[in-house]
């Protein structure tokens, strides 16, 4: 449902009550329907477009989404007040449009002519600007047209508002409402009131933002308000008051039209928490309808605080000011208390001290002799007898001040002491100490090392290095005092202490060393068979038994004297033993070591390569390795006196051991065929065998042996005089009846070949078992032009062991034994 419109028409008539907007539905919430589209101003009565730019009227009662609220086509933005707002182009910037001002207008109630007003409004871009600017305004009238450019025109109007904002700068805000206020004196019972934008867009202050409209600025009203200005200006600058204290609050008045001659103007002080409403109290009046001042008096019964503040109230008409504008502090005046430390002696420091039963911020002294100072301690070094009398401490608590009085006497000083001392002395001696003073009734005595005295003369026995430093005497004299001091050294007396061994062996070099306890110090050695040094440390070659005895070192520091004696004893030297061994041995055999010349009550140690030891005099390393080889030592020890000898040794490498084979076992008749494996360089080889058989041959042959060379044949490796060896069993067989038949190489490692010559082509079976007489291999071979030669491959198959061919040639079988080795 539509507000009655006859409520507009209330608006219209004149406004003479204090503070009314003259402006009539200034916030727009009246309307008599709600806007469909744009271009619909009028709808919020009385307000009107002025001349042929169509400004916008918005509403939330609409569906419309042109004239929406909060969305609408220009952005998103909710009133500043109610439900409606305005709105309309100040500035557009296309080719056809340069220039096109919206603006909107109203009646209001008339100005009183030399009234002042506050004129204000609500104002925030719209989303859609692509600027803001500073030339909205104002204008007022009560003689001119509705509109100015009635015929279409919407253009800038050319001229000057009395209201401008321009000082706000370019408004560029959309997010938000931007209030802006100004004070306006009327020269004319205005009636009429225009607002947007005056100034020419050549005189703009213009700021681009992030809007997508062709460079325009479109900006939102609200809240218009045109009311009288409050009449009381409080000038009010002061921020601190006294408790009791007389002061001036000076006003002015904006409009005299608002008072009358009988008018009662009123200063009013708040409570101590700026409140005016409770505890308030009047503090000055004035009969008057101008400007002027009130004198005021702060009741001596106020509360202290730091956040008074005072406004002043009118009677006719009623109206008060603002208050101040800042806090005030009113502060009861302090009530100081002075103190000292008098009596105090010439020479001391006088010590003030202040303080007050109520705050006080700040104190300064005042005294005699032109002694002042600031602080409520206050501190007066070496004062003399003429700084005694009074001393006055000014207290003040913001701008508050009081005053207090303390009395203060200066005692003499005794005469200063002289001081006598026979120090410096060594550690051990006695130190005296001597004073003494014309004046003085007493003395006290305090030094390092805790030392305190009460006598003029004092003696301190047996004294030590701590005892070194300051001494110092005090005279007194009526509890005044006055020192001397003197800086005694206590000369550090050496302590030594030899260091070496008391018992060393014969051959050894002795050497005296003395730890060092006071730097500076001078040595003097003295020993057996004539012996004298100087140095911190000394030495004597090639001990003998006329070396030993007691040794004594004199240690001079500085004059301080002090002794140490060792007594040295020269210790037998065991026999040197002799070393026996075997200094050239290959691997795996058997190293000798002992040793001549042995002494009784000696231990004997071998030490070796490969981290040997052993304590017996006479030992083996059997099977030795490599690592054997190097440097043998044999210790004697006799209580800590050593001799030593030393064996070297050499181990060679044996040569590897021959991997040997023959074509055993094989037929009379046939040729032996002895064979090496492995031959290694810088070896030399010898074979050795049945019917006297010899060869240096590494692969010797034997040509169509008889039974007279079946046996074992032995193959001998030797390197620089090391040997390794290998044998294998030749077998030569006769029986020639079923043709000539062998198996090779016998040993074998499961690989091997069967050769035979047989009476006729036949097929021959082939079995193999191992030692328990399990078949582990079967096969079937066909001779070819009466012969046969086939490869067995067992290597994979077989372990080592013995194992046994059956095969049958022209009918019988034969067996062949054969030994595999892996």
């Amino acid at each position: 449902m539509h507000k009655q419109i006859t409520i507009l028409l209330l608006l219209l008539l004149p406004v003479f009550a204090q503070a009314q907007n003259l402006v009539p539905n200034g916030d727009f919430e009246y309307y008599t329907s709600c806007p469909t589209n744009a271009s619909q101003t009028s709808l919020a009565q009385p307000w009107r477009q002025y001349h042929g730019a169509t400004s916008d009227y918005f509403n939330v009662c609409t569906s419309s989404p042109n004239v929406g609220i909060p969305l609408s086509a220009f952005g998103y933005q909710y009133a500043a007040s109610g439900n409606a707002h305005m709105g309309g182009y100040s500035y557009l910037s296309s080719s056809n449009l340069t220039g096109y001002t919206e603006y909107i207008a109203a009646p209001m109630a008339p100005m009183i002519i030399g009234a002042t007003y506050e004129v204000s409004m609500s104002v925030s871009l719209s989303n859609t600007s692509q600027s803001g600017n500073n030339g909205l305004g104002i204008w007022f009238y009560d003689i001119g047209a509705t509109s100015m450019l009635s015929g279409g025109g919407n253009g800038s109007l050319s001229i000057t508002p009395q209201v401008s904002y321009a000082s706000y700068g370019p408004i560029t805000d959309t997010v938000n409402w931007v209030r802006v206020t100004t004070l306006f004196t009327a020269d004319s019972a205005y009636d009429n009131l225009v607002i947007g934008k005056f100034t020419p867009s050549v005189g703009l202050a213009i700021t681009t933002t992030s809007g997508t409209g062709t460079g325009s600025s479109y900006y939102y009203f609200d809240s218009i308000v045109v009311k009288l200005a409050t009449g009381i200006n409080n000038l009010f600058t002061d921020s601190m008051i006294c408790a009791g204290d007389a002061f001036p609050v000076p006003y002015t008045i904006n409009n005299t039209i608002l008072f009358t001659s009988t008018n009662v103007f009123s200063a009013q002080l708040s409570n101590s928490s700026g409140n005016f409403n409770g505890g308030t109290t009047i503090v000055g009046t004035v009969v008057s309808n101008t400007a002027g001042f009130i004198n005021c008096v702060t009741p001596p019964s106020v509360i202290p605080g730091n956040k008074y503040r005072i406004r002043i109230l009118s009677s006719s008409n009623v109206d008060s000011s603002k208050d101040n504008g800042k806090d005030i502090t009113i502060s009861a005046y302090p009530i100081p208390f002075a103190g000292s430390n008098s009596p105090v002696c010439e020479g001391d420091s006088l010590k003030l001290s202040a303080s007050s039963f109520t705050p006080a911020s700040s104190f300064f002294w005042t005294g005699p002799n032109t002694n002042s100072a600031a602080g409520n301690k206050a501190v007066r070094s070496k004062v003399q007898l003429l700084d005694s009398g009074s001393y006055i401490v000014q207290a003040t608590y913001n701008g508050c001040v009081a005053y207090d009085t303390v009395q203060v006497h200066v005692k003499p000083l005794p005469t200063k002491p002289t001081l006598l001392t026979n120090a410096p002395v060594c550690e051990d001696d006695s130190l005296h100490l001597v004073a003494n003073s014309i004046t003085a009734s007493s003395y006290t005595w305090t030094g390092a090392n805790m030392f305190t005295g009460v006598t003029n003369d004092t003696v301190i026995k047996n004294t030590t290095v701590a005892a070194s430093g300051e001494y110092i005497v005090t005279a007194w004299l009526l509890g005044c005092k006055d020192t001397t001091s003197v800086n005694v050294v206590i000369k550090p007396r050496p302590r030594p202490q030899i260091i070496t061994l008391p018992g060393i062996c014969e051959g050894d070099t002795l050497i005296f060393d003395v730890n060092q306890t006071v730097v500076g110090e001078q040595y003097n050695w003295a020993g057996p068979n004539g012996f004298n040094a100087t140095t911190k440390v000394s030495k004597r070659p090639f001990a003998n038994q006329s070396m030993q005895g007691n040794y004594v070192v004199t240690v001079d520091a500085n004059g301080c004297v002090n002794t140490d004696t060792i007594q040295i004893t020269i210790k037998p030297l065991p026999l040197k033993p002799i070393a026996i061994y075997d200094s050239l041995l290959c691997v795996d055999d058997t190293l000798h070591l002992s040793a001549n010349r042995i002494t009784a009550n000696t231990s004997y140690t071998w030490n070796g390569p490969d981290n040997f030891t052993s304590h017996q005099i006479s030992t083996t390393i059997s099977g030795v390795t490599l690592k054997a080889s190097g440097v043998y030592i044999i210790t004697a020890d006799e209580d800590g006196c050593i001799q030593r000898d030393t064996a070297t040794v050499l181990v060679k490498p044996l040569p590897e051991m021959p991997v040997i084979n023959a074509n055993s076992p094989l037929q009379t008749g046939q040729d032996l065929y002895l064979n090496l494996d492995n031959p290694q360089a810088n070896v030399k080889y010898r074979w050795t065998g049945p019917h006297g058989f010899t060869s240096v041959v590494p692969n010797p042959v034997i040509y169509k042996p008889d039974t007279n060379s079946i046996g074992t044949y032995f193959l001998i490796a030797e390197l620089n005089g090391c040997y390794n060896s290998n044998q294998l069993l030749v077998q030569i067989d006769q029986r020639a009846d079923t043709g000539n038949l062998f198996l090779y190489p016998n040993p074998n490692n499961g690989d091997f070949f069967i050769k035979g010559v047989f009476k006729t082509d036949q097929q021959t079976p082939v079995h193999i078992f191992d030692g328990a007489g399990k078949l582990v291999y079967t096969n079937s071979f066909k001779t070819n032009n009466k012969k046969l030669f086939e490869a067995i491959y067992l290597k994979d198959y077989l372990a080592s062991g013995e194992y046994s061919l059956h095969i049958m040639i022209d009918g019988k079988k034969r067996i062949l034994r054969f030994t595999v080795i892996r």
